[in-house]
Parts: C-alpha cells; structure tokens; sequence
C-alpha cells in the first residue's frame, strides 16, 4: 500500500459529474491510488439520467446527489462547501489523473498568494477525426512550460485554497457548461492571489466527439469565455481576432502539416461556430 507524503494539507478531490457512466469508475479508481492520498473524495452526481450514480456508490467516497441537473459551476460549488479539505481539487468525470497529480499539485503552494494551482488535459481517446482535430487545435493546455502568474485554470485538472473559494464567493452558477473557470480565476486574481500553471500535472481527458458534437462544445465554450471576458470587465477584441485568424491557421495547418484533408475539411464550420459563438458571447 502507498504511504501517504507528509505534508500539512487536506486535500479533498472533488468530482462533478453528469451522464459519465463510461468513466467515472475510472476517474474515481485513479483519485484513489494517487501516491499522495486524498483525505476524502467527493462526487458530486449533477443529476445524472444514465447509471452514473449506482456506479459511484461501488466505492468508497462521498455522493452528493442532485435530483436535478444545475450545472457544472453549482456542483463545484457544492463540494467546496461541503469539503472537509482546505485544498479542493477538482476532475471531471471524464479524465483519468496521473498517478502523481495531488502531489505535484501541491508542490505548487509554496507561497501564501497562491490561491490556486493547475494543470493540463492530455487527449487520450481519439477515434475519429473529430477527435483529432480537437487533439491539435483544441488542447485543454497552456502549454509546456510553467507559469507562475496565469490568467486562469482549466477547470478538468485544477485546485485552489478552500479559504480563496470562500472570499471570492464560489462559482458564479449562471455558467452551467463551461467558463466557470475563466470567470472565477479572473475573480480571485482581483483579489490578489496569484494562480500557478504547472504542465507536470496531468489528466488523460477520455472524451470523444462526433461532429455535432464538437460543435456545441466549440460554440459554447466560445460564447461563454466571452460572456466572462465581458462581464468581468476585460477586453473581447484580441479574443474576436484570434477567432478569425484561426480559421485559416486550423485549415492551413491540416494540408501544410497534418497532410490531412478530412481535418481541412472540418475545420472552416468548426471554427465558425468559435466565430459565431465568440460574437454572441460580446453582445
């Protein structure tokens, strides 16, 4: 059995989950065997329809069970508030943490303005050219070198101070789908405290998309960085303009680089739904 690292931590690993019966077993069993343990796990079941929740009760973590779906920024919420943790770090319920990830993770508190600590997404299902292409041009990472003051977290693979949590508010819950991590990592860094990126910790994310679906992912997360962006006061231009010149590096790079015409050939409708979605997200 792992010894668990001495440190002056309690972690709490928080799970939001919704429909993720193809994984969150997984997810679970991966928290369970990090070699820093969690002091507890909580997952929070967002009102699944599928078996997600039988699934969850197999292991030995606490369920916080929703009646009704309301969103990934309510979920987070929840295990927060309800954590017993003065660190909480969150994974989705569709990502698969690296062995070391908790212990890497806290490697990154080595200061009282940290408010909080993240890492990357690594796209390891891919098995279709949706997924490819989401794998090349829509990587959940900001890169491979560390950052000491990012602008924000990627919310399948962070954590932060259980008291930063409280002073900020929480999550604000009007963000149900995504950029609840943009919008309270703008939120705390008013606040002062600095948010440390360090690529070393790694989620395997195990998602897999079919056009349509990528799609909405693509639409939605645009439109709501927007909406974020905008509502927290900081400038949408640059991001209008990255929209647009990304249309013609993704189809450039798919013949240039990749060689691949079916990635050339879905690239122009998926990044105008960011276009569309950008756009929307401003007004």
């Amino acid at each position: 059995m792992l010894k668990k690292i001495k440190d002056d931590w309690k972690v709490t690993v928080a799970i939001p989950c919704y429909n993720n019966e193809d994984s969150v077993g997984r997810t679970i069993e991966a928290a369970l065997s990090q070699s820093r343990p969690p002091d507890e796990i909580i997952v929070i079941d967002d009102g699944s329809t599928d078996n997600s929740r039988s699934i969850i009760n197999n292991y030995p973590v606490r369920l916080l069970a929703c009646d009704i779906n309301r969103g990934l920024a309510f979920a987070r919420n929840i295990a927060f508030r309800q954590a017993r943790g003065n660190i909480i770090v969150y994974v989705d319920a569709d990502t698969i943490p690296l062995p070391n990830l908790i212990e890497v993770l806290l490697k990154g508190y080595n200061h009282r303005n940290i408010g909080g600590v993240g890492g990357q997404g690594v796209e390891g299902r891919v098995e279709n050219i949706f997924d490819l292409w989401r794998k090349i041009f829509w990587p959940q990472t900001h890169g491979p070198t560390p950052i000491d003051d990012d602008w924000m977290l990627l919310g399948l693979c962070c954590s932060y101070r259980r008291e930063v949590l409280e002073k900020v508010g929480g999550f604000r819950e009007i963000y149900k789908t995504n950029a609840e991590d943009v919008d309270i990592g703008i939120r705390i860094k008013k606040l002062g405290y600095r948010l440390v990126y360090t690529p070393e910790a790694k989620v395997d994310h195990q998602r897999s998309d079919g056009f349509r679906s990528l799609m909405t992912l693509i639409f939605r997360h645009s439109y709501w960085q927007s909406f974020a962006l905008k509502r927290n006061g900081k400038p949408c231009r640059r991001l209008l303009h990255r929209a647009f010149k990304w249309l013609f590096i993704t189809t450039i790079s798919s013949i240039k680089t990749h060689k691949n015409l079916g990635l050339a050939s879905i690239s122009p409708p998926l990044c105008l739904a960011g276009i569309v979605g950008s756009i929307k997200g401003v007004l």
